[in-house]
């Protein structure tokens, strides 16, 4: 018997779930195939562990626990590790920028071949400059878009990926019938219901639309209405009719439970969509116009005019509130099931079992390379920057930095810490603060606690000394 693939699957933090419920995806579809381990920067990493792929937690820069400066290098030296820890035969990182960190992991592991899971549809003109770093990844892997047709984004006119079906939990996840989705959730299953989710919040409002939509459908006095509460939420609906709305607090995936609802009203994202669309749910699309990269306007708009949503903006309320209310019309709801039945199979899925093909074919071809002449540019830019940041100090790199607009990168020093393996000895607001070290981490304390750093569980005793070092490295570390 051939023995699994050993891949490292890393995911950027995100406002939402995409790039990890992506992830997670090839990880369930490639089954005994592959022995995967998840490497997140997104705090709902602990939302996937009960699925049993194990998974590490690695903070972002955004939760300003080090300079941006000192980041870079912390996380390269944090996939490096990992990369050791599990034995990687191929790493393959979802998300749209791959990070200096990531790329200076991949000079680090020429053994290694390195994948970037780039998703189309960017809005036009946004994140250009990351497609240089393309030259890094020995293969690009796109999923699949049921908006394609309407992509205007920089990659677009990029002939330099793997294109695969759509990739989504409803490859991987059983979808429970109706009675029983329905008493999971405690919801009348004889009643139709609605199901309301229009995101985190992390990005964009979800207040003001969330009220318009939910004032529409109680016009309907047959509707039951479902909003959801993400476990990483940061705004959330207000519910005024606690009789008649239920908040769906962290259910996840909500594919497992698509059969107790009879339509939709959902953000345009690219998991939304890719699992209410082929699942045959009458949807109402409200795209995001927030987002940093991902064109939800255009893919939202893409799918109503082919019939296969409605779409509503989120700032125009009569039209939103008109779009909702066409859901009461079993006629629309039909016409909508019809025409996403319709679709050929693959455009609906099939994205995650091909690319786990993919990751397990190229461990197995792959031939270490010699630096191609295309990675030089991008190579000598990181190396700029960095000496360049280097040269300034942290002062200088943030003058810098407030001259050209962009936000502040965190502390300017790193971050005086006292090391605790216990969360009972938490002192957030100490002096030092507290440092948790630990392979059990609780939800809360990675989405909103101190600093942490989590080990991936049955890590062994090397790994947690090397571990340990890095710490040394990027905290001040006080005895």
């Amino acid at each position: 018997m051939t023995a699994p693939t050993r891949v490292l699957l890393i995911t950027s933090n995100g406002a939402g779930m995409g790039h990890l419920t992506r992830q997670l995806s090839v990880a369930l579809a490639a089954g005994a195939r592959v022995e995967a381990t998840l490497f997140s920067l997104s705090v709902a990493l602990p939302v996937v562990a009960a699925h049993g792929i194990p998974g590490e937690y690695c903070p972002s820069v955004e939760r300003q626990w080090m300079p941006s400066r000192l980041w870079h290098g912390y996380l390269r030296e944090r996939i490096v590790a990992a990369a050791a820890e599990t034995g990687a035969e191929v790493i393959a990182f979802d998300g749209v920028a791959p990070y200096p960190g990531i790329l200076g992991a991949r000079a680090a592991l020429r053994d290694v071949p390195f994948v970037w899971m780039r998703r189309g549809m960017w809005r036009p003109g946004v994140n250009a400059a990351q497609l240089r770093k393309a030259a890094f990844f020995d293969r690009i892997i796109e999923p699949g878009d049921l908006a394609s047709a309407a992509d205007r984004g920089p990659t677009a006119g990029l002939d330099d990926a793997v294109p695969v079906p759509p990739i989504s939990m409803l490859e991987v996840v059983p979808r429970l019938p109706r009675r029983d989705a329905a008493t999971r959730l405690g919801i009348d299953a004889d009643r139709p219901t609605v199901l309301v989710t229009l995101g985190s919040g992390r990005l964009g409002a979800v207040e003001a639309p969330g009220a318009v939509v939910l004032e529409a459908l109680l016009q309907d006095p047959e509707w039951q209405v479902c909003v959801t509460k993400p476990a990483i939420a940061q705004r959330t609906v207000a519910i005024d009719d606690p009789a008649r709305v239920r908040e769906l607090r962290g259910v996840y995936p909500l594919v497992r439970y698509l059969d107790a609802f009879d339509a939709v009203v959902s953000a345009a994202g690219y998991n939304a969509v890719h699992e209410f669309l082929p699942a045959a749910l009458p949807t109402v699309l409200v795209p995001n116009p927030a987002t940093r990269t991902d064109d939800q306007v255009a893919r939202a708009n893409t799918l109503a005019a082919e019939g296969l949503a409605l779409a509503a903006h989120p700032e125009a309320a009569t039209d939103l509130a008109a779009a909702v209310s066409h859901l009461s019309d079993r006629s629309v709801r039909s016409d909508l099931t019809d025409a996403c039945g319709a679709l050929p199979q693959q455009r609906r899925s099939g994205g995650a079992a091909r690319s786990a093909d993919l990751l397990v074919e190229l461990a197995r071809d792959f031939a270490p390379r010699r630096l191609a002449l295309a990675e030089q540019p991008a190579r000598l830019d990181i190396w700029w920057r960095e000496t360049a940041k280097r040269i300034l100090g942290d002062r200088g790199t943030e003058m810098v930095r407030r001259l050209l607009g962009r936000s502040h990168t965190g502390l300017p020093h790193r971050l005086p810490v006292r090391v605790v393996t216990s969360s009972g000895e938490e002192q957030f607001d100490a002096d030092p603060a507290s440092l948790l070290i630990s392979d059990e981490i609780p939800e809360e304390r990675i989405r909103s606690g101190g600093p942490v750093e989590h080990l991936m569980p049955g890590s062994s005793p090397e790994y947690r000394s090397q571990r340990r070092k890095i710490v040394a490295k990027y905290y001040d570390v006080q005895r």
